[in-house]
């Protein structure tokens, strides 16, 4: 064991040179038998442009990575890796060193087990301005000083799926899919929030006097384009529940004909769907009968919605009735 002392004259400042009062030298550094150095005070390296600062290199003996290795206490080290031009810091899991954050050099910072800002304690309302808390809760993302700053997040490495969080110039908050290039979620000032690209439907235009399978030849709109205007029908685009929807004129030409119109599920029509069964027994004949109805099914991917003029009595008017659905959840 060595120790180096340095002269009570640099320590009390009688030199010129700040330090703490002592009328004796103070050992500064101690070098062990095993070669460890210890310094007392710690390190302060002074220098101007290319000449500041402290080089030290060494290897990380448990994992034979490139680069230098710095441990600090037992928990933290950092470690420089000259094959990826990256700069780690490391935390102890108990067995081993781990990465937790990553600067490389073109300045993006990778933090590996996520980010904790302020309090893990849930915040009450009145604290989420981030003035509650001793105001320790606030994070800024983004550059702050462009006018539609936004954060990109990504699902996984193998299936894509960015997502773009962004303000607009109305000061909407968007998230956007730039796999798809669609918005999925727009929130607007007034705290009202929109889902453009919600799978929804609206058909119109059947053919008049039809039986069996309806098919409108018109839409209204039809977001996804999931409703078929050929066979009239709507496919699943995702498995959730589904809102249908509708409208039909009917022609009762006969006294003693039912009239019915059901929904229908990849071609199968069943009442508990729903049912609109209606007995013509009655003396007088109006010129058309409404039937409406809605339902709400559970649907999986790719399966597929009808409705079905399933009575005795045809379609009045190709002009009359409509049939709608839409994505709930």
């Amino acid at each position: 064991m060595a120790n180096t002392k340095i002269p009570s004259e640099l320590i009390d400042g009688t030199l010129g040179v700040a330090g703490i009062t002592s009328s004796a030298d103070a050992t500064a550094i101690t070098i062990g038998s095993d070669e460890s150095v210890d310094f007392a005070k710690g390190i302060v390296v002074e220098g101007s442009g290319t000449t500041a600062g402290v080089y030290l290199n060494g290897t990380n003996s448990d994992t034979a990575t490139q680069g230098n290795f710095v441990r600090y206490g037992t928990n933290f080290a950092t470690q420089s890796n000259a094959a990826n031009n990256t700069l780690i810091t490391k935390a102890f899991d108990g067995s081993s060193f781990v990465d937790a954050l990553s600067v490389k050099s073109d300045g993006n910072v990778t933090i590996s087990k996520g980010l904790t800002v302020g309090t893990t304690v849930q915040p009450t309302s009145g604290e989420l301005d981030g003035v509650g808390q001793s105001g320790t809760n606030v994070l800024t993302i983004g550059d702050t000083t462009k006018s539609l700053p936004a954060i990109l997040l990504r699902s996984s490495v193998t299936n894509g799926n960015w997502l773009a969080q962004y303000t607009n110039t109305s000061g909407y908050l968007n998230t956007y899919n730039t796999d798809t290039n669609k918005a999925t979620v727009s929130q607007k000032a007034n705290g009202s929030v929109n889902f453009p690209n919600q799978p929804s439907f609206r058909a119109y235009q059947n053919a008049d006097g039809s039986t069996g399978t309806l098919t409108f030849t018109q839409t209204g709109h039809n977001i996804g384009s999931h409703y078929n205007t050929s066979n009239g029908r709507f496919t699943a685009p995702v498995a959730g529940r589904y809102l249908f929807t509708f409208a039909i004129l009917l022609d009762p030409s006969v006294n003693g004909y039912y009239e019915r119109i059901l929904f229908a599920v990849n071609g199968t029509t069943s009442v508990t769907y729903g049912d609109t069964l209606v007995d013509l027994n009655f003396s007088s004949l109006s010129s058309y009968h409404a039937l409406t109805a809605s339902t709400i099914l559970s649907l999986s991917a790719n399966d597929y919605v009808t409705i079905s003029n399933s009575g005795q009595s045809g379609t009045y008017g190709a002009q009359y009735g409509s049939f709608c659905g839409q994505l709930l959840s």
